[in-house]
């Protein structure tokens, strides 16, 4: 059967227009995921950050293996966790600092801001007495070479005698 001469060119214009719709969906959704990422970022600059669960039962396994020396922190006291242990702390790397007491503090990085404005959660081999520290000073991140240095680091509050929750804003 002969088709007739005006059919072919509306199919050809179906697929095109699919096509045209699909293309346009897609590019919705990147500026969609992209403003969503601007918008966390905008609210991240004036201060709040989302929630990130922290695994408390996990962070106790790595300082059990760092008081038993399975983890040994490098020359700039970092420790790079792997496999399923590498979610606990940004970068995958925890910072351990060793003071002339032997207490052990090992912080746990676990959001970034803007610079260097970091949160994360700090364990203490010695259990807490008396008031809770305003400031706690410790091995962290740095731009730079060292790549750590002693920062002091603000207590939001603490958790238990051995954990607090801390961070470093720059502004």
């Amino acid at each position: 059967m002969p088709s007739t001469p005006g059919c072919q060119p509306q199919q050809g214009n179906a697929r095109i227009w699919k096509r045209v719709v699909l293309l346009v969906g897609a590019v919705l959704v990147m500026l969609a995921v992209i403003g969503g990422l601007r918008f966390f970022t905008l609210l991240s600059s004036f201060g709040w950050t989302p929630k990130i669960s922290f695994d408390m039962q996990a962070a106790n396994l790595v300082v059990a293996q760092v008081a038993n020396g399975t983890f040994k922190p490098d020359a700039n006291g970092r420790v790079t966790l792997t496999g399923a242990l590498a979610h606990l702390s940004s970068y995958g790397q925890i910072y351990v600092t060793r003071n002339s007491s032997g207490t052990v503090w090992i912080l746990f990085q676990t959001a970034e801001g803007k610079g260097t404005n970091l949160r994360g959660y700090l364990y203490c081999s010695a259990p807490a007495v008396g008031a809770v520290p305003t400031t706690i000073n410790v091995l962290g991140p740095q731009i730079g070479s060292p790549p750590t240095a002693l920062i002091d680091y603000s207590v939001d509050h603490q958790i238990d005698p051995n954990w607090y929750q801390v961070h470093f804003d720059l502004n």
